[in-house]
């Protein structure tokens, strides 16, 4: 096994070169340990709904992104208080457990940390009751990669600031996080930082530092700006949010259902004791069709009051506070 540490704190391009070495790699030459840092970022899982997982407008408001990664499994916040390690290797050598069992023996032995289990659900705990690391996965036909957080000195309170969702009502199958009371490292271990978990990661394995790698160079990973593109783009991270339902948007005026498929809006619902139900017609006739996208939402309405005659303010407010 070899060592990789990112030079990047891009979450897009650090989950990128991920799936590019899975791709890419030889394993039957030596699996990779691949650690990095991202800036502040919401990543949740394949299948999860970004608006059941995470505050949206709060996270935009501190330019906090939100990615969805390729593996499965739930949110986790990322910030440069926080590890992140791949096991990246051929599909036959994918190993979770020991993995786990691997960090277990690093944090004891190269750097005295002795308080940390793996639970039953597989997540590394500190003292049996803090979350300290949650992990998740992606086996393809021919490779695998296994990838978890390991945290150091995050703010507890940013976590809870943005992983509280705005209750919209939604409904829906898609896989929901289980949330755990979490704790740092630095709570028994002061000065741990990435620096020192990476050389002591290294060492572990017989390398003498780990390898720096930049995965914004096109030249080294050709095509890597593309995937990148993807991670970044609201049709991967939003459009691919399976089917739901939302059914607690309600103000004094109306009440509003949709239906929503792929991130937009299947079909919509007004209820109301004083809106003409012309009016209500029309708006969801617009409705239909649209992105769950403010700027989208923002032009179906307006065009919806410009066919009508009249404003709809009521509806109005009760989209565009959502937080969509």
């Amino acid at each position: 096994m070899i060592c990789f540490k990112s030079l990047s704190r891009s979450p897009h391009y650090n989950l990128a070169l991920e799936e590019w070495l899975i791709a890419n790699w030889n394993f039957a030459k030596c699996s990779i340990l691949y650690l990095y840092e991202n800036s502040p970022a919401i990543v949740i899982g394949r299948h999860q709904n970004p608006w059941l997982e995470c505050n949206i407008p709060v996270c935009r408001k501190n330019h906090v992104d939100i990615v969805r990664r390729q593996s499965g499994g739930g949110t986790v916040y990322h910030d440069i208080g926080n590890v992140n390690l791949s096991f990246l290797t051929s599909k036959h050598e994918y190993k979770r457990l020991k993995n786990l069992e691997f960090i277990i023996r690093v944090l004891r032995n190269q750097l005295g940390i002795k308080d940390v289990t793996i639970s039953p659900r597989e997540d590394l705990m500190l003292f049996d009751r803090f979350k300290i690391s949650g992990s998740a996965s992606r086996i393809t036909r021919i490779g695998a990669f296994h990838h978890c957080t390991l945290l150091l000195n995050v703010n507890s309170h940013k976590i809870k600031t943005y992983l509280s969702p705005k209750d919209i009502g939604i409904v829906t199958k898609a896989t929901p996080s289980t949330r755990s009371p979490v704790g740092n490292l630095s709570q028994i271990a002061s000065g741990v930082d990435f620096e020192r978990i990476s050389v002591a990661m290294a060492s572990e394995i017989d390398c003498k530092v780990p390898e720096n790698v930049d995965p914004t160079k096109e030249n080294t990973y050709k095509g890597i700006g593309r995937i990148a593109d993807k991670l970044k783009s609201w049709d991967w991270t939003f459009g691919k949010t399976p089917f739901f339902l939302i059914r607690g948007l309600k103000n004094k005026d109306c009440s509003l259902e949709l239906q929503c498929r792929d991130g937009t809006i299947e079909t919509a619902k007004i209820t109301s004791p004083v809106l003409d139900p012309h009016v209500q017609e029309t708006v969801e006739d617009y409705l239909q069709g649209c992105p769950l996208r403010e700027i989208d939402l923002k032009i179906a309405l307006q065009m919806a009051t410009e066919t009508i005659g009249v404003e709809i303010n009521s509806i109005k407010q009760l989209i565009l506070s959502a937080g969509f």
